[in-house]
């Protein structure tokens, strides 16, 4: 949209060709960047208090002034007016290129339900509500905006990862933490289910190692042995075949974590769908942001639980095998 002609609403200078001009996306008002950065905000407060937009004074020549046709968005394909410089829906420019758009959390001070975006620069910048993809799109079976308000934490990462296997039907990802810690990650996500599953499948995986620890640490110093002289003497007849089976687990141990790390991002994503439509189920289809939120996110704190949870049932499980090992002796002895 050309502005030359038109005043700066901070100002009142007019525009020229060389000025770099920036847009309030609530009433379409024009600032120069350096009168927008001194105000930190749109300076056409009454404007915003009205309600209204801002209209030009200068009258429009050239084609803008002879094509009445409807312009589709590049984006979210809503139909605007011919000659529209930002999408009314999503708020993307229409040409892509030209006067920055300013983004709507600076300029309201608190980021709104429709702004969930980034800025290319540090203050003023280029602001992609919903990350510049369609709010109303399917994601199989949540629109994205239900899927970004669920995600609610690091949707720069998630929300483009998410639509990329959507569209593509791939599963495959880099999730390091899920390689890492993939207990720890899915209770932070509030995958519960997941969480409880791999730390039981870790917690078996890491016996041999745990037990084979013990049993070296026995037969370096006897009075260190938690077993007794008849379990020890088994286990260190056996001690290859406690070895196979340490190493054995150790690899499937990984592979197990390489799965997860390669899938970890594909599981969150079906389970953000699951869980928003369980909750369209329970609120009749009525999802509010603040629903989607506390559904989804993060909370830290349950990492501190599935670590916690992880620690008891290696314990008791450690417990049970010495138990039973015992108990093996004991009616190897009798017999």
């Amino acid at each position: 949209m050309d502005f030359i002609g038109e005043k700066c609403v901070k100002c009142g200078k007019e525009f020229n060709a060389d000025d770099d001009i920036v847009v309030c996306p609530e009433c379409g008002s024009p600032h120069h960047r350096e009168c927008y950065k001194e105000e930190n905000r749109c300076a056409n407060a009454p404007l915003h208090m009205k309600g209204a937009k801002w209209q030009r004074t200068v009258r429009v020549s050239g084609p803008e002034a002879t094509n009445p046709q409807i312009a589709e968005c590049p984006v979210c394909h809503y139909p605007n007016e011919g000659g529209a410089e930002f999408c009314v829906h999503c708020g993307t420019r229409m040409d892509r290129s030209g006067i920055s758009f300013i983004p709507e959390e600076e300029e309201t001070g608190t980021g709104t339900d429709d702004h969930t975006g980034y800025t290319d620069e540090v203050g003023i910048g280029i602001s992609r509500p919903y990350l510049g993809f369609n709010p109303d799109e399917d994601m199989g079976g949540a629109t994205l905006r239900e899927v970004l308000h669920f995600v609610s934490t690091n949707t720069i990462y998630y929300i483009p990862l998410f639509k990329r296997m959507k569209d593509s039907r791939s599963k495959i990802s880099f999730n390091i933490l899920c390689f890492g810690f993939p207990n720890l990650y899915f209770a932070n996500r509030k995958m519960w289910l997941w969480s409880i599953i791999t730390a039981v499948v870790m917690t078996v995986l890491g016996l041999p190692a745990e037990l084979k620890q013990i049993v070296d640490m026995g037969m370096e110093d006897a009075t260190k042995s938690i077993f007794s002289t008849g379990a020890m003497d088994l286990l260190y007849a056996n001690r290859g075949i406690l070895s196979g089976i340490t190493e054995l687990s150790g690899i499937a141990d990984i592979l197990i974590r390489v799965v997860l790390c390669l899938l970890g991002n594909w599981m969150y994503y079906r389970h953000s769908i699951k869980s928003i439509s369980r909750l369209k189920k329970r609120y009749n289809g009525d999802i509010t942001k603040e629903r989607a939120a506390a559904a989804g996110g993060i909370k830290p704190l349950n990492i501190l639980f599935a670590a916690l949870i992880m620690m008891a049932m290696k314990f008791v499980s450690l417990i049970a095998v010495i138990v039973m090992i015992e108990s093996a002796v004991m009616i190897q002895q009798m017999v």
